[in-house]
């Protein structure tokens, strides 16, 4: 859908307007504060006729009343002289205590010249662009590969058959169907009397780590000379522990930063000070060389 070139004046009229309030919300000091940005308004000129005026704001400060008016031109040419002339007539015709003009693609030099002979800022206003950032970093692309540690499935430890014999020698065997073993992985330690070390089934998963690299599931086997596995309700010596588990695939994640889109627009100041400046959205501004 083509957009007319009142709309696309407007929408620009908008954007300018959004800056504007963006830059003065963040700059408040002192008694200036909540400063509202308005946009397409009428105002009464020293003659008595309503004129319309694209972005206004206005504040006291020292008993002093400020009044701005900000000309918005979306054109796709550089704005000429005659315009100049004409908003110069109009900023002192509504008393106007500063007149901006701004545009998209800047301004003639006998424009330039005329503005600061009338006092008037003008100013390139535009969204920003990748060829701003020209010199700077702009753009950061972070891979992140999170390894998750192997996860045991499954556990079957072989019990020492001297340990069952030596203790439950005078119990029915029966008996040894009713016991069980119970509690988390981090409440189950095997303790490696030969090699003075004691475990958890939970760190035990970290050692298989080393064993398989590639996703998929697994059996291993540890094997004791001289060893006890423990938790708060059982205690068997032990000759190993088969365990069954899985290694996963990392979790990937992908953060891009684009400090384009932090930023509202780019200001080029023509007239008084010649500056560049990065407007972000919180308002605050970055100089451009």
């Amino acid at each position: 859908m083509t957009i007319s070139s009142t709309d696309k004046g407007t929408q620009y009229e908008i954007f300018v307007k959004n800056v504007y309030q963006a830059i003065l919300k963040a700059e408040q000091i002192g008694a200036v504060k909540n400063i509202r940005v308005e946009h397409d308004i009428k105002i009464e000129d020293r003659f008595g006729l309503k004129r319309q005026v694209d972005v206004y704001w206005e504040y006291s400060l020292a008993g002093e009343s400020h009044r701005v008016g900000v000309e918005c031109r979306n054109y796709n040419s550089k704005i000429a002289i005659e315009k100049i002339d004409a908003y110069a007539t109009k900023v002192q015709d509504l008393k106007l205590s500063k007149g901006i003009m701004v545009s998209t693609k800047g301004f003639q030099a006998g424009a330039i010249k005329k503005a600061e002979h009338h006092g008037i800022s003008l100013i390139e206003m535009r969204e920003i662009e990748a060829e701003d950032f020209e010199g700077y970093l702009h753009e950061i692309n972070i891979e992140i590969n999170m390894l998750s540690p192997a996860r045991i499935l499954n556990v079957k430890p072989k019990v020492n058959q001297q340990w069952i014999e030596r203790t439950y020698a005078d119990r029915p065997k029966g008996e040894l169907k009713n016991i069980q073993m119970q509690g988390l992985n981090t409440e189950i330690f095997i303790h490696d009397r030969e090699n003075n070390n004691t475990i958890s089934l939970f760190d035990l998963q970290g050692d298989l780590d080393s064993f398989q690299s590639t996703p998929g599931e697994y059996e291993h086997t540890f094997t004791y000379d001289n060893a006890f596995i423990e938790s708060k309700t059982a205690t068997f010596d032990i000759d190993e522990i088969w365990v069954k588990y899985a290694v996963f695939e990392p979790m990937k994640a992908a953060i891009q930063i684009d400090f384009l889109k932090e930023f509202l627009a780019i200001m080029a100041y023509v007239t008084g000070e010649k500056k560049r400046i990065g407007v972000l959205k919180d308002g605050t501004q970055k100089h451009f060389e």
